[in-house]
C-alpha cells in the first residue's frame, strides 16, 4: 500500500521505533529531468501491494512482508513539500519514488500531495480520499542491464536449439550452453537502447545419445549496441578424438553462430520492446484526510489493526537456521479517553532443529505505558521443547512483536480526538 505519511512526520519519528539501517537495503537517489528519484531494490517483493509504504516530507518508511522492523530512509531537502508518486517494476523488483523539483513546471497535473489541514499547518489529514490521476512525464533514460541479460540468455538458448543440436559434421553430437552471465552497463529510453557489456557462459558437448564427450569449455562475448560481437571460445585440453573435434568445431562454427544470434542492433530492439514496464502509465494514488475517530471506531480500528499485523508475523532465528511465527492473535481491549488498554494473547511456533510451540501473553497492555514497562510472557505448551529454540524466541521473536506494538501506539495516537 502507498500513502503519504499522516500528520506530517509523526509516524516516522517515534522515540522507541526500531528501524533497519537503510544501508542494508540497496538504494539510489538521482536528480534529472526536473525530478528527484529514489530507487530501492526489493528482491523479496513481488508486488507493491505487499509493502507498507509511507512517505513524509522528510523520510520514507517501508515495512516489507518478510520483516517486522521498518526501514527508514531520510529524504534530501529537494523533496520537502513535494508530492510523491510511486511505481514498482516486477521484472526488476525495484520501487521507484519520484518528486518534482521545487519551481519546476513539468507537463503534469499535480501529483499526490498532502491536503492542507483545517488549522493551516500544511499537515496531511487522516483517513482517505481519492486524488486526481497524474499525468507523469516520461523518464528520459533508465538502466536496463537485467533486461539485456534476459535477452542474451533467451538468444543463446534459442541458438542452442537451432544451431547446436544433432550436428552432422560431428556424427550427431550436440552442445548444451548454460551458466549465463552479463556484466557491464545498459540503459534505454522508450525508443532506443545503448549498452557496452560482456556475456559469458559454459558449454558442454554430448554424443548422439546424450552422453558427455569430455569436452567442456567456456565462452566470452564482447557486446555493444552498435558493434559486432567478438566471441572467444575456450576448451579443456586433451580428450578423445571426438571431443577434440567438437572443441575445434565450436571454435570455428560455434563462435560464428553465437555472434550472429547476439547481434547488437537486434538485442537493442528486443530490450526496448520488453522495457515497457520501465515507463509505466501514471498511477492513481491516495492521500490522507484528517478525521478524528470516535471511541467505538477507535476500538474497532485498534483490534483490527493488531490482529492483522500480528497474524503471521515471522522472525528468522540463528541466521535463518530456525523460524519463529506468531498466529491467532486474540485482543480483548477497549478504547477510552484517547487510550487503548487490552489483554493480548497469540500462539507461537518455532521450527528448525526441532520444534517448539506455545502462547505469548501480553497482559494489561496500554498505549499510555512506556514500552519498557510492557509485560511479554512466554508460555510453552509443547513437550520436550528444545531450550535453544525458546531462547531464540525470547531474544529475537519478542523484540519483533514489541516493535509492532510500538508502531501501533504511534498509529493509534494519530487517530485520537485532539
Amino acid at each position: 500500500t502507498f500513502a503519504v505519511a499522516q500528520a506530517g512526520d509523526q509516524i516516522l519519528s517515534g522515540r522507541d521505533l526500531r528501524m533497519v539501517s537503510p544501508s542494508l537495503v540497496p538504494q539510489n537517489f538521482e536528480t534529472s529531468e526536473g525530478q528527484t528519484r529514489l530507487t530501492v531494490d526489493l528482491p523479496s517483493v513481488d508486488s507493491l501491494d505487499a509493502v507498507d509504504l509511507r512517505v513524509s516530507s522528510k523520510e520514507v518508511r517501508l515495512v516489507l512482508p518478510d520483516r517486522s522492523e521498518p526501514i527508514l530512509i531520510r529524504l534530501p531537502a529537494s523533496c520537502a513539500g513535494q508530492g510523491a508518486s510511486a511505481k514498482f517494476s516486477k521484472k526488476r523488483r525495484q520501487l521507484v519514488l519520484s518528486w518534482n523539483l521545487p519551481g519546476q513546471s513539468p507537463e503534469t497535473s499535480p501529483e499526490a500531495s498532502p491536503a492542507p489541514s483545517e488549522d493551516g499547518d500544511g499537515a496531511p489529514e487522516i483517513g482517505w480520499r481519492e486524488a486526481p490521476k497524474t499525468v507523469q512525464k516520461a523518464v528520459q533514460e533508465m538502466p536496463c542491464l537485467e533486461l539485456l541479460e534476459e535477452e542474451v540468455e533467451h538468444c543463446l538458448k534459442r541458438c542452442t536449439l537451432e544451431k547446436f543440436q544433432k550436428i552432422r559434421e560431428l556424427k550427431g553430437a550436440s552442445f548444451m550452453l548454460g551458466d549465463f552471465r552479463v556484466t557491464g552497463e545498459a540503459s534505454c529510453t522508450r525508443q532506443s537502447c545503448s549498452f557496452k557489456a560482456s556475456a559469458s557462459f559454459t558449454w558442454e558437448a554430448t554424443d548422439d545419445f546424450g552422453g558427455q564427450l569430455g569436452a567442456p569449455g567456456k565462452a566470452e562475448v564482447s557486446l555493444g549496441h552498435e558493434l559486432e560481437p567478438k566471441v572467444s571460445i575456450r576448451s579443456s585440453s586433451g580428450g578423445a578424438a571426438q571431443a577434440r573435434n567438437a572443441a575445434d568445431w565450436m571454435k570455428r562454427q560455434g563462435a560464428k553462430a553465437i555472434a550472429e544470434c547476439l547481434n547488437g542492433r537486434d538485442l537493442a530492439a528486443a530490450v526496448v520492446a520488453s522495457a515497457a514496464d520501465l515507463f509505466p502509465e501514471p498511477q492513481e494514488v491516495q492521500v490522507p484526510e484528517r478525521r478524528a475517530l470516535s471511541e467505538a471506531e477507535l476500538n474497532d480500528w485498534a483490534q483490527t489493526w493488531l490482529a492483522k499485523k500480528l497474524e503471521g508475523l515471522g522472525v528468522r532465528l540463528f541466521g535463518g537456521l530456525a523460524t519463529a511465527r506468531f498466529s491467532q492473535p486474540r485482543v480483548k481491549g477497549d478504547a477510552k479517553d484517547s487510550c487503548f488498554e487490552a489483554d493480548i494473547e497469540l500462539d507461537w511456533q518455532v521450527s528448525g532443529a526441532g520444534e517448539a510451540q506455545g502462547l505469548l501473553r501480553i497482559p494489561n497492555f496500554s498505549t499510555e505505558r512506556q514500552a519498557k514497562h510492557w509485560q511479554l510472557d512466554v508460555e510453552i505448551t509443547s513437550k520436550k521443547a528444545p531450550g535453544q529454540l525458546v531462547t531464540g524466541l525470547r531474544q529475537s521473536g519478542l523484540p519483533a512483536a514489541k516493535t509492532v506494538l510500538e508502531e501501533f501506539v504511534e498509529e493509534f495516537k494519530l487517530r485520537c480526538p485532539r
